[in-house]
């Protein structure tokens, strides 16, 4: 994940392929947030995805995005901006 001008390693086991990449980013990036729904999905050759995560002092925050890109790209920068919508 890049994370201003630094790229950071993260890694996410799941059940799902985006809940492991929504894991992978949180672990990247280094907060401690819980997981607690994400979802993408493909229609006309894009990518429309959606996480949500939850901070320890219970807030929770709704990230969405819709990319071109296959392989999850999506659901990264939806993590990214559900992590921008919590204050960590």
């Amino acid at each position: 994940v890049r994370i201003g001008d630094q790229i950071r390693p993260g890694h996410g086991r799941a059940t799902t392929r985006v809940e492991a990449i929504t894991r992978a980013v949180v672990v990247a990036v280094g907060h401690d947030v819980t997981f607690r729904y994400a979802s993408e999905v493909a229609h006309e050759g894009e990518h429309a995805a959606v996480v949500l995560l939850e901070a320890g002092d219970h807030a929770v925050a709704l990230g969405s995005a819709l990319s071109r890109e296959s392989g999850g790209l999506a659901t990264a920068q939806a993590a990214l901006r559900a992590l921008d919508g919590l204050t960590l």
